[in-house]
């Protein structure tokens, strides 16, 4: 198959618009309405001037008990410009995703989350949650 190259806007909230060029190698076809599939949850902080650096030491410190649970795939934090950053996950399907929710590994990696200064937010976060309706599978 001849590989396809793309440029596509990627934009949460105020993060900024971010072009990525990607080459793909195989692309499965869209999923029906209702088909289980992939799952993506973003959770878009917004992060007081100055305070970036404390958020981040939150992040890296913070064990997210993510390994114990069945269905999880991926986790990525994103930083933006402008104090905008992202905690991205990836999981098998919605349910799992929930499962996770109401599991003791949720409330474990999520124990110190009062501990956070208010201070380091700028404003409130944003959660956004995703069906995956088609995916692209990158050359590298």
């Amino acid at each position: 198959m001849k590989n396809t190259w793309l440029s596509y806007p990627l934009n949460c909230y105020s993060a900024g618009v971010v072009f990525m060029e990607v080459a793909f190698l195989d692309v499965k076809l869209p999923r029906k309405y209702g088909e289980q599939g992939m799952y993506i949850v973003m959770n878009c902080f917004q992060v007081a001037e100055g305070k970036g650096d404390d958020f981040e030491e939150i992040w890296r410190t913070r064990d997210s008990y993510l390994d114990e649970v069945d269905g999880f795939r991926e986790f990525h934090l994103l930083r933006g410009d402008g104090g905008d950053y992202i905690s991205h996950t990836i999981w098998d399907s919605k349910e799992a995703f929930e499962a996770w929710v109401g599991s003791e590994s949720f409330h474990k990696a999520h124990a110190r989350s009062a501990e956070t200064p208010p201070e380091i937010f700028s404003g409130p976060s944003k959660l956004g949650m995703y069906d995956v309706l088609m995916e692209k599978i990158v050359k590298r």
